[in-house]
């Protein structure tokens, strides 16, 4: 009942939304879920839903320097010294995803004066999870086709030792994102496959969902896609990963 009074907004019934699309590897791992690799913008309009200018988050750093000014103190003082404020790789160091989702908007909007209405964050798992309502998906560059079972290996592993160069990886990846965001978009699923892939998908943490207006982000909350910890109790502790070495290790761990 919560999902379906808020996503006829969601998904633009009362005007154009746009959404910042944060793809994570958890083969280098981050508090928030994993290095955000690729980005998109998810535009949602009378109920359908687009995956524009999916990239590397290479392009958003070549774009030029981005900072986020209002973060609370505690993330200035456990993830400052690391460049969470300032570089796209590192501002889910932390695994409060509402704070780290909102320093992505802020770094999206002091780089093109744009602020989004929001995050969606997922990973491989997340994607594999949901192709059960999509079915397979397959993009140019490597002859396979991607689904529940075969897209973490093929996504954290395979797609590094099967190309010559970044760049060839980074092209299939965008075009696997793209395919699969196609499929999605235009409502070519199984309802029940995917409303049990995305129950899968948000229990384990790898499809979360920031929304700034609070009545959005307290059905997130609700919906424990919001990726909040805060709610759980004032005495809570976490134990967390955070691979500063640049290294893809943690697919193995």
């Amino acid at each position: 009942a919560t999902l379906l009074e808020i996503l006829p907004e969601f998904l633009g019934r009362d005007g154009w939304r746009q959404y910042l699309l944060a793809f994570q590897t958890p083969s280098e791992a981050r508090g928030g879920g994993g290095l955000m690799g690729f980005f998109g913008i998810l535009e949602a309009r009378d109920g359908r839903v687009t995956l524009t200018n999916v990239a590397s988050v290479g392009e958003l750093i070549n774009q030029g320097p981005a900072r986020a000014a209002e973060v609370p103190r505690w993330y200035r003082d456990l993830y400052g010294p690391l460049a969470a404020t300032r570089q796209w790789q590192q501002a889910n160091l932390s695994p409060n995803f509402p704070v780290a989702a909102d320093v992505w908007l802020q770094m999206y909007e002091d780089l093109t004066g744009q602020r989004l209405d929001g995050v969606v964050a997922m990973d491989p798992i997340a994607l594999a999870e949901l192709t059960r309502a999509t079915g397979p998906i397959k993009a140019r560059g490597l002859d396979v086709e991607v689904g529940p079972d075969n897209a973490a290996s093929v996504i954290l592993y395979d797609s590094y030792t099967q190309f010559a160069a970044p760049e060839q990886q980074n092209r299939y990846l965008e075009r696997l994102i793209g395919s699969f965001w196609d499929k999605l978009g235009r409502g070519d699923i199984d309802t029940a496959a995917f409303v049990s892939g995305l129950g899968n998908a948000v229990r384990g943490q790898h499809f979360k969902v920031y929304a700034p207006a609070p009545r959005d982000q307290k059905a997130l909350e609700q919906l424990d896609a919001a990726g909040d910890y805060d709610d759980f109790d004032p005495n809570v502790q976490l134990v967390y990963n955070n691979n500063e070495g640049a290294s893809k290790i943690d697919y193995f761990l």
